[in-house]
């Protein structure tokens, strides 16, 4: 009887030397304790593949709940045209498909509900204009050296948000320079000419950009496919 306990304990021990080495967040020993802000929604504190508000954590494409496809997709054809033109042939089924959805919050494609729960969601981009207009931003660098901005709330609470880059290709670019994060809301097709996109697909979605240099984040639409950070919301 001893025999087995000890073994048993040795189980239990290994099992948790493995999860506390890895880099996976784990959801149950996460704190992500929302952040009131004096906004609409609250904030979380981190981003989606992050353990910490000081990691800069993953990136993902638009409506890709689960966070497996890359950017890189040979259904997905990108051309740069004369006159600063997105020329974009889409014939892919991910990334919100071929027929996506007008705003993803809250629904099968969204990252934040799959994978941190019903109470979590991408915010909607009007969400994201209310911090942007809303919140001072002040440039940081962690300890760790990750560069981040502070957007301070009108309550005096805040949030970090870290500069990790953009996936155009197979890993993050301009790490530490730009931050990029998605918004729920598609760019409609009927619109997209007017942000410089040409497709047979509405082939871009609304996202927050943000550096170091500038006082304000700015928003823009960009190609669903591309990777970007996520910062999920919470109702109040």
């Amino acid at each position: 009887m001893k025999k087995l306990f000890y073994l048993f304990s040795g189980l239990i021990v290994a099992l948790c030397v493995a999860s506390c080495g890895s880099d996976e967040p784990d959801p149950v020993r996460t704190h992500r304790e929302p952040v009131d802000l004096g906004l609409s929604v609250k904030w979380a504190p981190m981003n989606i593949g992050a353990s910490s508000p000081e990691a800069y954590g993953a990136l993902y494409g638009w409506a890709d709940s689960a966070g497996n496809h890359q950017t890189l997709d040979e259904r997905i054809t990108i051309a740069y045209q004369s006159g600063n033109i997105v020329k974009c042939d889409w014939h892919s089924p991910y990334f919100g498909g071929m027929s996506p959805l007008a705003n993803i919050s809250g629904t099968d494609y969204d990252i934040a509900a799959y994978t941190w729960g019903a109470d979590w969601r991408v915010p909607t981009r009007a969400e994201m204009q209310e911090l942007i207009d809303k919140c001072t931003f002040t440039p940081e660098t962690t300890p760790g050296g990750v560069v981040c901005l502070r957007a301070t709330g009108p309550n005096g609470n805040s949030i970090l948000l870290p500069l990790a880059g953009i996936r155009e290709t197979v890993s993050a670019e301009s790490r530490g320079a730009y931050g990029y994060y998605w918004t729920a809301d598609l760019l409609p097709k009927a619109s997209q000419s007017t942000y410089g996109y040409d497709s047979n697909v509405a082939c871009a979605a609304w996202s927050a950009t943000m550096s170091a240099t500038t006082a304000r984040p700015t928003m823009s639409p960009i190609l669903r496919n591309l990777g970007l950070s996520i910062r999920p919301v919470t109702p109040k």
